[in-house]
C-alpha cells in the first residue's frame, strides 16, 4: 500500500452543503494492488453496517446525518503486504441551531513521552471544552498556568 492514505468528502461536493438530514459519502483514497480491505472509524471506534451506516468498496455512506454523527472519521486500508491508517482524516461537523461547532481542528503532533504539547482549537457555541487522548475515558487536565 502506498502512502499517504486520505479521507475525502465525495458527496456532497463541499462541507458547506452538509446539512442535518442529508446523506454524505466519504471515500478512502489509497494506492495499492490486490484485494484491499477498508475499515472505517469515528473518533477511534470502528463503524459497523446499520440502517444509518453502509459501505461500498472504499466508500462510507451515512444517511440522514445529524449532530450525533459529528466526529473525526478515518479509514484503515489493509492488503496482503501492509496495513495503513489515513493521515488526512475528515472532521464531520453537522451544524444545528445553537450547537457547538469546531471551526479549526487542532493539528496532530508527534512528541516524546513526557514532553509538553500545545493544541489550539477554534470553536463557537461551547461553554465547556474537554480534551481527550485516544484510549483514555477521562478528560485531560490542563497543567499550564
Amino acid at each position: 500500500l502506498g502512502e499517504p492514505v486520505l479521507v475525502q468528502l465525495q458527496s456532497p461536493d463541499s462541507k458547506q452543503k452538509i446539512l442535518p438530514g442529508n446523506d454524505i459519502t466519504l471515500r478512502c483514497v489509497v494506492d495499492g494492488s490486490g484485494d484491499i480491505h477498508i475499515d472505517w472509524y469515528r473518533n477511534g471506534d470502528r463503524l459497523t453496517k446499520s440502517d444509518h451506516v453502509s459501505f461500498n468498496k472504499r466508500r462510507l455512506h451515512l444517511k440522514n446525518v445529524s449532530t450525533r454523527d459529528n466526529g473525526i472519521y478515518h479509514c484503515n486500508a489493509t492488503n496482503e503486504a501492509a496495513s495503513r491508517s489515513s493521515v488526512d482524516n475528515f472532521a464531520l461537523m453537522v451544524e444545528e441551531e445553537d450547537s457547538a461547532v469546531i471551526r479549526i481542528l487542532p493539528r496532530n503532533q508527534l512528541v516524546k513521552k513526557g514532553d509538553p504539547a500545545r493544541f489550539d482549537c477554534v470553536y463557537d457555541n461551547a461553554n465547556i471544552t474537554e480534551w481527550y487522548f485516544k484510549g483514555l475515558s477521562d478528560p485531560l487536565v490542563n497543567n499550564t498556568r
